[in-house]
């Protein structure tokens, strides 16, 4: 369970990723910890009224309020 990094390194060490090349999307201040915690970027996914501002005030540098505005970014 989150904020435990166990399963994102786990899922990076399977991928043969390193932390700074991946990126995670989260939609929970806890998916921010864990990606922190782990040295992975993360995006945040604010599907819900307020958490733009919970991510931005927890230091998320990238907030999305739609996913294709994500998917558009990512390409």
């Amino acid at each position: 369970m989150k904020p435990n990094t166990w399963p994102m390194v786990c899922a990076l060490e399977a991928l043969g990723v390193q932390a700074g090349k991946a990126v995670f999307v989260g939609d929970s201040i806890t998916d921010l910890e864990v990606a922190a915690a782990v040295g992975t970027p993360c995006l945040a996914y604010a599907n819900k009224p307020g958490k733009r501002e919970a991510f931005e005030a927890a230091g998320a540098a990238v907030v999305f309020t739609d996913m294709h505005q994500m998917a558009d970014a990512l390409r």
